[in-house]
């Protein structure tokens, strides 16, 4: 007998601890991808309108927060499960 909100009547497999942490993962790296961007961009003066708009060290930092964006992403997506 299908459940009341299943359906089609499949089973369906709860999410597992190793699918939660992937998809926990893949939004931080998202995240600091994104903000490493707009960071990296306003500290190259390519957007203004802010404090951190042309000053190097927020470009450097960005570089670095959208590195370990990348890092996350690569590592939360691409490792092998035991």
């Amino acid at each position: 007998m299908p459940l009341p909100d299943n359906p089609t009547g499949r089973i369906v497999a709860a999410p597992t601890v190793e699918t939660n942490m992937r998809l926990a993962g893949t939004i931080v790296g998202i995240v600091l991808l994104l903000l490493g961007g707009v960071w990296s961009l306003q500290g190259a003066n390519f957007l203004g309108g802010s404090v951190m708009s042309g000053q190097s060290q927020w470009l450097y930092i960005g570089l670095l927060m959208r590195a370990a964006g990348i890092a996350i992403l690569l590592w939360s997506n691409f490792r092998r499960g035991k």
